[in-house]
C-alpha cells in the first residue's frame, strides 16, 4: 500500500489501464450500437434479407432454381462423358469426322457440292417460272394461293 501511494509510476500506469478500459468498453458499446442499428435494418420489410428470412415463396423460388441449376449441371456432366466416348469411338459418324481428315474432308467437299446445287436448283426453278410451257401452269398456282387466302380471311 506504501508502494502504491509514494510510487507515482504505479498510480500512472493503474490510470492508464482504468483509461485504457474505459475506451475498449466505449467502443465496444458502440460496436453494439453500429451492429443494432444494421440488423434492424436487415429487419426492415422489403429488404432482400428480410425477405429471404420471412419469405417462404422467395426462399422456395432459390430452393428451385438451386435444384434446377443442379439438375442441369448433372445432365451436362452426363453429356458431356457421352460426347467424349462418342468421339473417342472411331467406328461412329462423330468419331470419323473428329478423326479421320480424309472423309471429313469428303464430307465437307459433299456439303458444299449440296449447296452450290441447291442454289443452282433454286435458279434453275426460279427461270422456269417464267419459261412458256410452264408459265400458264405457276399462273394458277398463284389465283389459287390468292383464292385460298381471302377464304381464310
Amino acid at each position: 500500500m506504501g508502494k502504491l501511494l509514494n510510487d507515482n509510476s504505479l498510480y500512472d500506469n493503474a490510470n492508464k489501464t482504468i483509461l485504457s478500459i474505459q475506451q475498449t468498453s466505449s467502443k465496444g458499446q458502440q460496436m453494439l450500437n453500429n451492429l443494432n442499428t444494421y440488423t434492424a435494418k436487415l429487419n426492415q420489410e422489403g429488404t432482400l434479407a428480410n425477405d429471404l428470412v420471412t419469405d417462404t415463396i422467395v426462399f422456395n423460388s432459390i430452393r428451385m432454381f438451386s435444384q434446377r441449376l443442379q439438375q442441369i449441371a448433372d445432365t451436362t456432366a452426363v453429356l458431356v462423358t457421352q460426347l467424349k466416348t462418342i468421339s473417342s469411338d472411331t467406328t461412329t459418324s462423330i468419331g470419323v469426322l473428329m478423326h479421320d481428315r480424309k472423309e471429313g474432308t469428303r464430307i465437307k467437299a459433299t456439303l458444299k457440292n449440296l449447296e452450290s446445287s441447291s442454289k443452282k436448283l433454286d435458279e434453275d426453278l426460279e427461270a422456269a417460272q417464267y419459261s412458256w410451257p410452264l408459265k400458264k401452269g405457276f399462273k394458277k398456282m398463284e389465283k389459287k394461293a390468292k383464292s385460298d387466302s381471302l377464304k381464310a380471311n
